[in-house]
Parts: structure tokens; C-alpha cells; sequence
């Protein structure tokens, strides 16, 4: 099934389970260096095996292609080296730095006469009281110094996040024959 424009080393997708007849599945098998001579004057080792007797071919399985280099802003990628996390776990450390405003409006509770209590129970979010104001003397109100205190929680334990995008499963296969590509 040689292409006028196939070269040896070609990686096609496909929607389909089996290799076609000149290409097998990119699944990191180690094949002969003799058998396959053409094949590893290209790729060589660099996917594995010990370059004497034998290499693999690439494994794609389960794994997102990237091109190799460097693009204006991004981090080298270096031919034939796998990276990324399927998933990755998130700590405080890998949060930026943010801020939560608590705003506290005035409090204000009726002192009655004859030993009349005001609990400020609900004065305050999440607070609960511990005392209520007192006052011997009718009044107009009572001022009280108020003491609030806000706790951050982080959260739940740091706990591993999916980290993988969309996706739909395909076979990737290497062209075993075909064209010698020429470097220029």
C-alpha cells in the first residue's frame, strides 16, 4: 500500500483497529533493526531498545501528539520525549494569591430595663454568640466592643485533578515502506 508520497517513517491516524499492510501500530513494540534497516537509519533508538539488535517504535497510546521545538512563549519539546500529567494534584502552593473582603456593618441591640437580654446570635455570619449584652438601666443602646474571627479553610486534603481534555481514541500506525525521505 506504498503512496507516491509516503516516506518511511510516516505517522497516519486512522479509525480503524489493524495496521495496513506496510505499517504497524504506534504502540512502543521493539522490533528488529535488521528487519526493519530503513526504518531505524531514520528514527534510530531514540524511542528505545539497545540500538544494536533492536528499537521501538513510537507509543501512542493513550498519549496527545505535540510538535517538536520551541514555540515563541512555550517550553522545547524534544523529539521522542513523552511529558505530561493525566492528572495533577492542587495545593495552595500552585493557587495564586487572592483576597477575601469581610465587610461588618454597625451592630446595634436595644438595652432594656429590669435585666433584659439581646443575644447577637445571627449579627455575623457564621458566628455564634457566646454571651448576651446586659444593661441595669433603660438606654437608647448599648455599644459593645465586637471581636469576630474569620476563618479560611483551604478546602478538602489535596486530592489529584483530571487534567485531560476532550477527547476521541484513534490508531496512529508508522509507515514501514515507501520513500527514503532525503535530508535537506
Amino acid at each position: 500500500m506504498v503512496k507516491e508520497y509516503q516516506f518511511i517513517g510516516d505517522i497516519i491516524m486512522a479509525a480503524f483497529l489493524n495496521a495496513p499492510k506496510g505499517y504497524a501500530q504506534c504502540a512502543g513494540q521493539t522490533v528488529s533493526i535488521q528487519q526493519f534497516t530503513a526504518l531505524y537509519a531514520i528514527v534510530g533508538n531514540q524511542y528505545g531498545g539497545n540500538g544494536v539488535t533492536t528499537f521501538q517504535l513510537p507509543d501512542l497510546r493513550g498519549r496527545v501528539p505535540i510538535g517538536a521545538g520551541q514555540g515563541l512563549g512555550l517550553n522545547q519539546r524534544t523529539l521522542a520525549r513523552p511529558g505530561g500529567e493525566k492528572s495533577v494534584t492542587l495545593t495552595a502552593a500552585n493557587l495564586p494569591p487572592h483576597i477575601h473582603t469581610v465587610r461588618e456593618d454597625k451592630l446595634s441591640l436595644p438595652a432594656g430595663a429590669n435585666n433584659d437580654t439581646h443575644s447577637p446570635v445571627g449579627a455575623f455570619a457564621g458566628t455564634a454568640a457566646t454571651g448576651n449584652l446586659y444593661s441595669s438601666t433603660a438606654g437608647t443602646g448599648t455599644t459593645a466592643a465586637l471581636q469576630h474571627t474569620l476563618t479560611m479553610d483551604n478546602g478538602t486534603p489535596a486530592l489529584p485533578v483530571n487534567n485531560m481534555q476532550p477527547y476521541l481514541a484513534i490508531q496512529f500506525f508508522i509507515a514501514l515502506e515507501g520513500f527514503f525521505p532525503s535530508r535537506g
